[in-house]
């Protein structure tokens, strides 16, 4: 059954509901501009439940009407006719679209039985991602808000998810970045026995963010928020540390590797949110100057002649292992001040920044920067340089693109050919650093480009302008960002509700004396 067809610009959202067999293999979508004479237009999957399809003209009624297909071809009797117009919407109706499409990623990519996103599927394993589930709860908690997912259908995918996360094996309530969904066992990527300190400690952040979210006084939700104490709680930051205890560890192994119990987490962009957890937690915290050691500790300056560096990202098995990109300085800290570090007229304290502008924004998708009050760095102002730099220098180097909206620099490079390429996710996550910015990227985007980047799961992966192509793909954290960047420019819900968190509040409050 056709269930819903609506119309947003030149977008229609379909929407269907199958019957219950397990013959069905695709769903099949026609379109007529008559009523009368349907041209079948796209095939979809059978674990979606909505699409977006792309009309050619604003103003014109489109006719709509879908079959099932099973494992022979053979199609079902058609559905309904569906009736829309394709109406022009402004500006903040845009947004907004863009907002829906990337939180549907995450309605439709998950293990029905555990919760958890599924990074990929496979007809042998169902592989389910720590990490790549807390971007997914902090989506359903803005598509909650936006009335995009319906409370409860948010309410019992958490609930699952903390139930499986509960039973599941851990070390010293540590988690691996993947779980076999069906038997709720750690799934070693590279075969190596290892328990992962960065994914629990954003699943477990986003989850107190839940927790926060889901207030009401019935038994649903109060079970819910005891249960996520309990996963907090259990987690024993001690056992974390290097052997020097001046950092927490990456990872765990299972078997006391000590090569990798002496990698510690360091740098703004993956310290900041774990040491505030481990510093908040009630019963195995950490002190406060570890997180400043893991920000401020120096580290070897070394002048660089320009040149691209690999700077590759494996924390999903969806993203592209070569992101890069332009690289003059190593990081350097507050402590070294005396080397200047401003470019395009921008102070960058940590100097230039060697790996996707992403992980930058990273933390700051549910700390408010405004909300660290460190004698040391003003982060908001930080946050705003590096994404300033970040489009001046794209801006200079050129994507492909004469407009000046369009940035976001991701090069792919092999030793066979060279490409430039944009990540969208870059310029439309500005929105919660710089609205305006933001707001033009995503709009440019678009209206220029929507018809090969954007579908029902929002931008892909990649556009690369100079050789006419784009990604297939999506990147979770990508999808996460640009829905949480947008929820926070506009009602700061998940800021709001991180600033709620109580163990978290001390443990800001710690910093701030320091």
């Amino acid at each position: 059954m056709l269930s819903d067809a609506k119309s947003y610009d030149k977008t229609v959202h379909l929407k269907w509901q199958l019957p219950l067999t397990p013959s069905i293999r695709f769903i099949k979508i026609y379109r007529s501009t008559d009523g009368k004479n349907f041209n079948p237009v796209s095939i979809r999957p059978i674990h979606m439940q909505s699409c977006f399809d792309i009309v050619p003209q604003m103003g014109q009624k489109y006719y709509y009407k879908i079959t099932w297909m099973d494992y022979n071809y053979k199609e079902s009797p058609f559905s309904s006719v569906k009736e829309v117009e394709a109406k022009p919407l402004g500006d903040s109706s845009i947004i907004k679209l863009v907002q829906l499409a990337h939180v549907n990623y995450f309605v439709e990519n998950f293990d029905v039985n555990t919760g958890m996103h599924l990074p990929y599927r496979s007809k042998h394993k169902v592989i389910v991602s720590t990490r790549e589930t807390a971007g997914a709860i902090l989506s359903l908690l803005v598509g909650v808000h936006n009335e995009f997912v319906s409370r409860q259908t948010a309410l019992n995918r958490i609930s699952k998810i903390v139930f499986f996360l509960l039973r599941s094996q851990n070390k010293h309530g540590i988690l691996p970045a993947y779980y076999d969904g069906r038997r709720g066992l750690p799934e070693y990527i590279q075969e190596d026995a290892i328990y992962d300190v960065q994914a629990t400690a954003e699943i477990v952040e986003a989850l107190l963010v839940a927790r926060e979210f889901f207030n009401s006084d019935n038994d649903n939700e109060k079970d819910l928020r005891n249960r996520i104490t309990q996963l907090y709680n259990r987690i024993n930051w001690q056992e974390c540390l290097t052997p020097d205890s001046r950092y927490l560890q990456k990872k765990l192994s299972m078997l006391e590797n000590p090569d990798l119990a002496n990698q510690g987490l360091v740098g703004f962009d993956e310290a900041i949110n774990i040491y505030l957890l481990a510093m908040g937690s009630p019963k195995n915290s950490i002190s406060q100057d570890l997180l400043y050691n893991a920000i401020y500790d120096p580290l070897t300056p070394q002048i660089e002649h320009p040149e691209l560096q690999q700077a590759p990202i494996t924390d999903s098995l969806t993203q592209d292992t070569n992101e890069q990109t332009l690289v003059f300085l190593d990081s350097i800290t507050a402590e070294q001040s005396d080397i200047d570090t401003t470019i395009f007229g921008l102070k960058l304290p940590f100097g230039i920044y060697n790996k996707s502008v992403m992980n930058i924004y990273r933390p700051f998708l549910t700390v408010k920067p405004e909300r660290l009050h460190d004698t040391l760095t003003n982060w908001k102002q930080t946050l705003t340089n590096y994404v300033l730099y970040t489009k001046r220098r794209d801006n200079e180097v050129g994507v492909g693109a004469a407009n000046s909206d369009i940035w976001g620099f991701y090069q792919h490079r092999d030793t066979l050919n060279r490409s430039f390429r944009i990540n969208p996710a870059i310029a439309s996550s500005a929105i919660m650093v710089d609205e305006y910015l933001g707001n033009r990227s995503i709009l440019t985007l678009y209206r220029q480009y929507g018809h090969i980047l954007f579908t029902e799961y929002g931008f892909r992966a990649w556009l690369d302008l100079r050789n006419n192509d784009a990604s297939d793909e999506y990147m979770s954290f990508n999808q996460a960002a640009v829905a949480i960047a947008i929820e926070n420019a506009q009602s700061g819900l998940i800021w709001n509700l991180y600033d709620k968190i109580p163990e978290l509040q001390k443990a800001r409050e710690t910093i701030n004396t320091k």
